[in-house]
């Protein structure tokens, strides 16, 4: 048994301990908001493969290839830096924001949804209008409409 410290309150708890007896954190979290978006982060804590050091390279460009598929690119230190924190703490943060803003590039930035600022924004196709358009009419939430929002469903 090795000891860990809380994420929340930094107080040292067992790493077999489900949740923190200080704060009540839970210590089995696998969930991270990541400027906004949820990541599943469980796979972090298995084995890929007998070498740590590989281990954590796949690791690294899966949530890398995570973030990119949510609209924005990452540098490779800001990966680092998530894994240096979860395995130095042994628990999965909550929220992580990237240290280096400077490395985040936005893939569609030009384009940002009114209501929730996301980037995970798609144009609305001239197929996929005319469908709503048939099968709604006038009642349409995509008449006149350019993006969707792919995280909030907003439409403008």
């Amino acid at each position: 048994m090795a000891l860990i410290s809380c994420p929340e309150c930094n107080k040292e708890v067992s790493d077999k301990a489900e949740v923190c007896i200080h704060c009540g954190y839970p210590l089995r979290n696998t969930e991270c908001i990541i400027y906004g978006d949820k990541y599943d982060l469980s796979f972090v804590f298995t084995t890929i493969n007998a070498n740590p050091e590989h281990d954590r390279i796949i690791k690294e460009g899966y949530i890398k290839k995570e973030a990119i598929t949510n609209g924005y690119d990452v540098g490779s230190r800001n990966t680092d830096e998530l894994m240096d924190q979860i395995l130095k703490t042994g628990v999965i943060p909550k929220t992580f924001e990237w240290p280096y803003p400077e490395d985040i590039i936005y893939l569609n930035s030009a384009i940002t949804c009114p209501t929730c600022k996301s980037n995970n924004v798609a144009k609305i196709g001239a197929g996929e209008r005319a469908v709503s358009v048939g099968l709604l009419g006038i009642f349409s939430k995509k008449i006149n409409k350019t993006y969707k929002c792919n995280s909030c469903g907003y439409t403008w």
